[in-house]
């Protein structure tokens, strides 16, 4: 698809990035294909990351994931990032021109280098075109013309990359559907930000803000003229202020006059009330004290009868615990007895009717049963241990997942990562690439499996550790080797994961895997040594050849998985044998068993007259005893009902004492509050006389003449009648001096009204001066607001030109995509447009986007993506295109819908996806898919970017170039 622009223009192709410091990326060529290239990976792989390395490499100002050019900086020792695109520039027929001809570039690659460096906390951006390959190593010790962004930009929209391509590799990706979701305003603003002209909004806002401080200037000089007129107001109104501020303060004066005259009548008062009081208090006090005298004296009383009482419940308690201690004795003789009587009897029952037989037949018997029991369990025994060690092992493979290696093994491994010491065991970096030939790998390789390699720093050290604990394995120094390989060697049938071990796997190089005897005998005559895997292991060499054994499978990290065969295999043999053991050994247990309880029945059948003269011996002792517990009985009951009319009376008496001291307690707590009382009242009279005597030393001559009068007293007021008015009278002058916080009348100022109509002259001269200012500032605002007409006029021109450019690229990239399509623009109102946006699919008719309901989620994406790539193309070219995961909400029908959709416009994608198990079944349209892999915790840099299988044949096709 031929990019429509004014101007004649190849379309753009990126052939590959480079990035050498960028993030966590290592430096790798990364290769896009020509169409549409997918980039598949999990989440936290880099997906993103690489998308914002396109998005830098093109001039974008804008970033995902909140990616600035600080943050790419991501290793500490990195202070230079660059990142290199290789675009095709070779001549191209059908537009008779090379892309990058307008700038003046001829060879058939361009790189476009882009360079950060890191000044903390700043970052400088800038880019350099060169005209064919360009080697960092050697091309950035050249004196080099790099250029600022700016300048970037302007050669990359000579070639056709316009801002507005660029603008939309800023603007937030995913959901491709987002885009239709927007309101018709939204909607427009949308397509303004990828294509309007920035330069003339900038002017347009800025003459809006030029008349918005005009506007607050003459509403600032507006509120000063008002206020200066309330001022005047304020003024006239003062004299009156002064005049209401002296009779309230003559008002004060009269009531501070009489205040002291009212606290001295006041004072006179409380002497007389606290004086009666006190009297009154002292007369309760005697009363209680006799009160409590009178139950003191029959408390006395009531503690000398206790103890005499007390004691003959002691006495009476004693003796019956005496009989109760006896009658527990013959209790517990007479169960022992009825025990003893029942044991017999059953033993009896059991016993005296059974025929003896002689013990030494019976012992006999025991003994070959016994020896036949013990020999059927040794063999249980064994076959159990070895089947519970297989499922020990089974349990912890399962559990665990990790290789399970010999105990010395273990213990050095644990030695070694305790004492914190790197080591390479052999076994854990040899990964067996055909199960098939485990067997014959590990039995070749034998016990250098076990062989740990460490630095040679450490090797001593580990060599006594080895010692310590008697490990019958190699310990040796890392060896790295290169080893060349023959296609038939058994090491091409393993992955080596650490050079470092490759010293010892080099003697097993000329071992070659074979799959008859004769083609390994051929091997023989060679020079070299064969190994088989069919039927079973087998090593043949000069000398000839032997079978060999694995002994365990070790070797890769899922070897777990082969030991855990192994061991299920091993307990499924062992299973059979283990069962027949076991019922042999429970069967002759069982014959034991019998021949045993025949024994003990016969030693108990011997006892018979013996049992049957002792039970008739104790049934005469049972009925003696019970005799003797009935007489007890009686005893202890008796004393029981002594001994309740005792406790009856010692619960009377403590009740008595309980009372007696409650009601002392309660007068003594009524005197102690009597006493606190009179001493506080006490306390009072003499401060009211204290008073009295303080009142009357203030007052004056005249006030004392005053307090002598009947007549002046009767018409005197409370204290708090005077404090209240005295505090009206000053809340009420404090009103009236600040009344305003501008006309504060100072004490005394009040004197000094005269001045107040100099100050009314000075007002009216400010405020004409305001006026005069207000009508300057209202001719300047009428010149900006013909501007800003004018200026709105002009922005109004623009954004309908805009519109106009989208509409028609929309129509031209719908035809060319079988997809009828228009777009309509509205204004409403100051700077805020609507557009309608109409599509219609397979010939329907148009509807408009906002009715969703019509459309599949497959078409909703098209729509979306045609609007964008119509806006981009407005301005410019159309040629390459990325998109962050602009698919992940659809299913694999309407994925295929969007991507025919993608193949039909001719752009190259970069498309980030996230993982699939196969993405050539999810995506048919896809030509090529990289791999991302996230980086490890203790990794500086994330692994290298693969390629898929689909682009097995583009890979070769460019290898070929």
């Amino acid at each position: 698809m031929a990019a429509q622009t004014k101007r004649r223009i190849a379309p753009i192709r990126l052939l590959s990035i480079e990035s050498d410091g960028f993030s966590y990326f290592l430096r790798q060529e990364v290769i896009f294909h020509e169409k549409i290239t997918a980039g598949v990976g999990e989440n936290g792989s880099g997906k993103t990351t690489f998308n914002n390395m396109v998005r830098l490499l093109f001039g974008a100002s804008k970033f995902d994931n909140g990616h600035s050019l600080r943050t790419f900086f991501e290793r500490d020792d990195v202070f230079e990032i660059y990142v290199l695109g290789r675009f095709d520039n070779s001549y191209q027929k059908s537009y008779n021109m090379r892309p990058f001809q307008p700038i003046g570039k001829k060879q058939d690659v361009v790189t476009v280098v882009c360079r950060l460096i890191l000044n903390d906390p700043s970052v400088k951006r800038n880019y350099y075109i060169n005209d064919g390959e360009f080697d960092l190593e050697k091309d950035l010790k050249k004196t080099l013309r790099w250029l600022e962004i700016d300048q970037f930009h302007k050669q990359f929209h000579e070639v056709g990359i316009s801002k507005a391509l660029i603008r939309s590799f800023s603007l937030s990706q995913g959901n491709t559907e987002e885009v239709l979701k927007k309101d018709e305003e939204g909607l427009a603003n949308y397509l303004l930000d990828i294509c309007g002209e920035q330069e003339r909004i900038d002017e347009f806002n800025d003459i809006k803000k030029r008349i918005g401080e005009q506007q607050q200037q003459f509403q600032a000089l507006s509120e000063q003229k008002e206020l200066e007129e309330a001022r005047v107001r304020q003024l006239q109104q003062l004299i009156e202020r002064c005049k209401q501020i002296n009779d309230a303060t003559k008002e004060i004066q009269q009531c501070k006059f009489d205040l002291p005259i009212s606290q001295y009548v006041q004072c006179l008062e409380d002497v007389g009330n606290f004086t009666s009081k006190i009297a009154r208090m002292e007369e309760q006090y005697n009363c209680l004290h006799q009160d409590i005298q009178r139950l003191l004296d029959e408390q006395k009383q009531y503690k000398k009868d206790v103890p005499i009482i007390e004691g003959k419940y002691t006495d009476i308690n004693e003796e019956i615990k005496t009989l109760q201690n006896k009658k527990t004795d013959l209790k517990i003789k007479l169960s022992e007895l009825e025990a003893n009587l029942t044991d017999l009897a059953d033993f009896l029952k059991r016993y005296q009717d059974i025929e003896a037989i002689d013990e030494k037949d019976l012992q006999v018997k025991e003994n070959a049963v016994e020896k036949e029991y013990e020999e059927a369990a040794g063999v249980w025994k064994v076959i159990d241990h070895e089947k519970e060690e297989c499922e020990q092992i089974v349990q912890r493979l399962e559990v665990q997942g990790v290789v399970e290696f010999p105990k010395a093994v273990r213990r050095m491994i644990d030695k070694l990562k305790g004492s914190n010491i790197e080591y390479l065991l052999i076994a854990d970096y040899i990964e067996i690439l055909d199960d098939s030939w485990r067997q014959s790998i590990e039995a070749l390789i034998g016990s250098e499996r076990f062989t740990i390699t460490v630095s040679d720093k450490d090797w001593v050290n580990v060599m006594k550790f080895a010692q310590q604990q008697k490990y019958p394995f190699w310990i040796s120094p890392f060896n790295s080797t290169s080893c060349k390989l023959h296609k038939k060697s058994v090491l091409n049938k393993v992955k080596v994961l650490d050079d470092r071990i490759m010293g010892y796997l080099k003697k097993f190089e000329h071992f070659m895997v074979c799959g008859t005897m004769e083609e390994a005998f051929d091997w023989v005559k060679k020079g070299k040594s064969a190994i088989l895997n069919h039927p079973y292991p087998y090593k043949v060499v000069e000398r000839g050849g032997r079978a060999i054994k694995a002994n365990g499978l070790y070797c890769g990290k899922d070897a777990y998985k082969a030991q855990l065969e192994e061991a299920k295999s091993t307990i499924l043999q062992l299973l059979p044998n283990w069962k027949q053991a076991k019922d042999t050994m429970a069967s002759a247990k069982k014959k034991l068993k019998q021949i045993q309880e025949m024994i003990e029945i016969q030693r108990h059948v011997r006892f018979v007259p013996v049992k049957k003269q002792e039970m008739k011996n104790l049934s005469t002792k049972k009925l003696h005893v019970q005799k003797k517990l009935n007489n007890l009985k009686e005893e202890i009951e008796l004393k029981h009902v002594v001994m309740g009319d005792i406790f009856q009376s010692i619960k009377t008496l403590h009740s008595n004492l309980s009372r007696v001291a409650g009601i002392i307690s309660e007068k003594e707590a009524k005197i102690d509050d009597l006493l606190r009382h009179l001493d506080l009242e006490k306390e009072n009279v003499n401060n009211a006389k204290a008073a009295l005597s303080r009142s009357e030393e203030q007052l004056t001559a005249e006030q004392i003449e005053h307090a002598k009068s009947e007549e002046y007293i009767e018409n005197i007021a409370t204290i708090e009648f005077y404090n209240q008015k005295i505090k009206e009278f000053e809340d009420r002058i404090k009103v009236l001096r600040t009344i305003s916080s501008t006309d504060f009348i100072l004490p005394g100022e009040e004197l000094k009204m005269i001045q107040l109509e100099q100050k009314y002259k000075q007002h009216q001269k400010v405020l004409q001066s305001h006026r005069d200012e207000i009508v300057q500032v209202q001719e300047n605002l009428d010149d900006l607001e013909k501007k800003h007409a004018q200026a709105e006029q002009e922005y109004h021109t623009m954004i309908e030109e805009v519109f106009t450019n989208i509409r028609k690229s929309l129509h031209d990239l719908s035809k060319e995509t079988n997809i009828q399509a228009d777009l309509r623009a509205f204004h409403i109102g100051e700077e805020k447009w609507k557009v309608d946006y109409r599509i219609g699919f397979h010939g329907k008719e148009m509807k408009s986007y906002r009715d969703k309901a019509r459309l599949s989620g497959g078409q909703k994406a098209i729509a979306s993506l045609l609007l964008t790539f119509a806006a981009i193309r407005s301005d410019g070219g159309l040629s390459f295109m990325i998109l962050d995961e602009p698919f992940a909400h659809l299913d694999q029908e309407r994925i295929n819908v969007a991507g025919e959709f993608l193949q039909k416009t001719g752009v190259q994608f970069f498309i980030a996806m996230p993982y699939s198990e196969n993405v050539k079944l999810l995506m048919p349209w896809v030509d090529m898919q990289i791999n991302f892999r996230p980086k490890r915790v203790l990794e500086e840099v994330a692994p290298p970017i693969t390629y898929g299988v689909i682009n097995d044949e583009y890979l070769a096709k460019r290898d070929a170039i």
